[in-house]
């Protein structure tokens, strides 16, 4: 990764990130309809610039990760139980 494209992923992390925050903090959001609305803009964004069909294969990439435990350190999913 270059240098313009690790600012522009922090960029993007930290504001999402600090948006994030808001929505299930101050305005009370549940997480499901913050999910339901990122998900809608960037697919939408997404379907846009490269496609239904490249957007779509990326959104199943996503899932897989996501079933292979991805986020388990934040869930404690998959963790031994003493």
């Amino acid at each position: 990764m270059n240098d313009l494209a690790a600012r522009q992923k922090r960029a993007c992390e930290v504001t999402i990130d600090r948006m994030g925050r808001f929505l299930l903090g101050q305005v009370g959001a549940p997480p499901a309809m913050v999910l339901d609305r990122m998900m809608t803009f960037v697919a939408a964004q997404a379907c846009a610039a490269d496609g239904s069909e490249v957007t779509a294969a990326a959104f199943r990439r996503f899932a897989d990760q996501i079933d292979a435990g991805v986020f388990h350190s934040v869930t404690g999913e998959g963790q031994v139980r003493n």
